[in-house]
C-alpha cells in the first residue's frame, strides 16, 4: 500500500471530536455534523497544523468510537479506495473504545472514516512514517509493570515506568492495560517531563479490563502513565524505536487472515480454552521478504467468558503477557506489534472464542538486512496476572506450545456478531 517508511513522532495532536460541533470542524463531511453514520462518513486530510516530516505516506493514530445507538465498528482507510474487508474498532452503545491503527494517506494526502452504525469518533495522530526517522526493534514481549503487586495509578498522578529500553532509544512500542474500578475513565501515556498531551490511550467502563497497543516518546528513558480516575495498569513492551535499527515498516493492502466463524478460514471454530495457533505471515500473498514482525488487528468474538489473547512470535514459550482482553460475548478487538517466530505469529486464547486476525503492515529489514528481535534482561519480577485480566493464569501449568499447537478443526458456530 506504500513504500516502507521509517517513524518519526508527531505532537500527538487531536485531529478531531465530533462530539461537540466545533470538534468536527477539520473533519470533511458528506452529511450533517455529530455522530458519523452510514450516511455520512468523513475524511480528514488537513495536516496544515500536525508537522508531518517530507515524504510522509501514512500516520499512526488512536481512533476512539462512542457508540450512540447499538453495536458496531469503524473503519479508517485511505481516501479513494474501496473500503477493506477489515474494521479499525469495535464499540459497543453508550460505551467508549479506542484501538491504534495505522493508516495510509489516499487521495490528497486524506483519510476516510465509516461507522455501520452511528457512533462519535475522536481522533489522535501520534507519528508519521516517511523516508527518515527510526526503525523498529522488536523485544519480548515483556512485562515491566503490573500495578497489581504495587500501587495502582492514582487519579491524575503520573507514573513513570522504566520500560529496560536501549541506549539509543527514542521511543517504545507497549501494551497497556487498564483494569478500572468504580469509575470510568481514561489512561495517557507520554514521554516523561514534557507536558501532558490533550489525548487518551485507552478508554475503560468501570470494572472494565481493557488493552491498547501505545507507541510512545520516551523521556529519560522513561514512559509516563497518567490515569484520570484510580486504576490498575500493566505494561507489556514489544519493541522499541530506535534510529539504529534496520526494520522499516511496510504498509499491506488491509487484509483478512483469519476469521474462525468462516468455514474457508485457515482453522475454523473458537479456539479451545489454552489452544495455541500458528499463523504464516510470511507466506502471505505479497508480504515483503524477511519480515520480522507484523501489525494486525486483533478481534474477539463470542467468548465464552472473559479472558485475554496473546500473539507471540512462534516457537518461543507462551509470554506471561497479553495482546487483547475481552468479555463475555461481545467483540472487542486491540491491535498488536509482534515479532514473528520462523515468519510465523503465534496466538494464544486464554478461554474458548472465535478470533479475527487482520493484518496492516510488517516491519522488514529486506533493503538494508534483517535484525532479530531484541533479548531484554529479565530480573524475575514479573507477576503472574489472572485469567481474566491479562497474561498467563498464576495457577496454570506452563503451556507446551507444541504440545498443543491446533489443527485445522470444526467446532461450533456462535451467533454471528456484526464485525468487518
Amino acid at each position: 500500500a506504500a513504500a516502507p517508511g521509517r517513524y518519526t513522532f508527531v505532537g500527538p495532536p487531536r485531529l478531531f471530536d465530533t462530539r461537540p460541533p466545533e470538534g468536527s470542524t477539520r473533519l470533511v463531511r458528506s452529511g450533517a455534523a455529530g455522530p458519523i453514520t452510514p450516511a455520512s462518513n468523513g475524511a480528514f486530510g488537513d495536516w496544515s497544523t500536525v508537522g508531518l516530516p517530507a515524504g510522509t505516506t501514512g500516520v499512526w493514530l488512536n481512533v476512539t468510537a462512542l457508540g450512540v445507538d447499538g453495536a458496531g465498528f469503524a473503519s479508517v482507510f485511505s481516501t479513494g479506495q474501496p473500503r477493506p474487508p477489515t474494521s479499525t474498532v469495535n464499540y459497543v452503545a453508550g460505551g467508549a473504545n479506542g484501538n491504534a491503527t495505522p493508516a495510509v494517506l489516499g487521495a490528497g494526502g486524506a483519510l476516510t472514516f465509516e461507522t455501520i452504525n452511528p457512533a462519535h469518533l475522536i481522533v489522535d495522530a501520534y507519528g508519521a512514517f516517511s523516508p527518515s526517522g527510526a526503525g523498529l526493534a522488536p523485544v519480548g514481549p515483556v512485562r515491566v509493570l503490573d500495578t497489581r503487586s504495587d500501587v495502582a495509578l492514582a487519579s491524575n498522578v503520573p507514573r513513570p515506568i522504566d520500560v529496560r529500553a536501549p541506549a539509543d532509544a527514542v521511543g517504545v512500542v507497549a501494551t497497556v492495560v487498564a483494569l478500572a474500578g468504580a469509575g470510568a475513565g481514561f489512561v495517557t501515556a507520554y514521554p516523561c517531563g514534557t507536558p501532558i498531551p490533550p489525548t487518551s490511550n485507552v478508554n475503560f467502563a468501570a470494572g472494565a479490563v481493557v488493552a491498547n497497543t501505545v507507541v510512545s516518546g520516551l523521556g529519560g528513558g522513561q514512559l509516563c502513565l497518567l490515569s484520570n480516575v484510580e486504576a490498575h495498569a500493566i505494561v507489556d513492551v514489544t519493541g522499541f524505536l530506535t534510529p539504529s535499527s534496520a526494520l522499516s515498516y511496510t504498509a499491506l493492502a488491509p487484509q483478512r487472515l483469519l476469521d474462525t466463524r468462516q468455514a474457508s478460514s485457515l482453522y475454523t471454530g473458537r479456539l479451545g480454552a489454552r489452544q495455541v495457533i500458528e499463523l504464516p505471515i510470511q507466506r502471505m500473498p505479497g508480504m515483503p521478504a524477511s519480515a520480522v514482525a507484523v501489525v494486525a488487528n486483533l478481534t474477539a468474538v463470542s467468548a465464552a467468558g472473559p479472558g485475554f489473547v496473546t500473539a507471540f512470535p512462534c516457537g518461543s514459550p507462551v509470554p506471561g503477557t497479553s495482546s487483547l482482553n475481552h468479555p463475555a460475548e461481545a467483540a472487542v478487538g486491540a491491535l498488536t506489534v509482534s515479532a514473528l517466530g520462523a515468519g510465523s505469529l503465534c496466538v494464544f486464547a486464554s478461554e474458548r472464542t472465535h478470533l479475527i486476525v487482520d493484518v496492516l503492515g510488517v516491519w522488514s529489514g529486506a533493503s538494508t538486512g534483517s535484525m532479530p528481535p531484541v533479548d531484554m534482561p529479565d530480573d524475575g519480577d514479573d507477576v503472574p496476572p489472572e485469567v481474566m485480566d491479562a497474561g498467563v493464569d498464576s495457577g496454570a501449568t506452563p503451556v507446551d506450545v507444541a504440545a498443543v499447537r491446533a489443527e485445522r478443526r470444526h467446532l461450533d458456530v456462535a451467533p454471528a456478531i456484526a464485525v468487518a
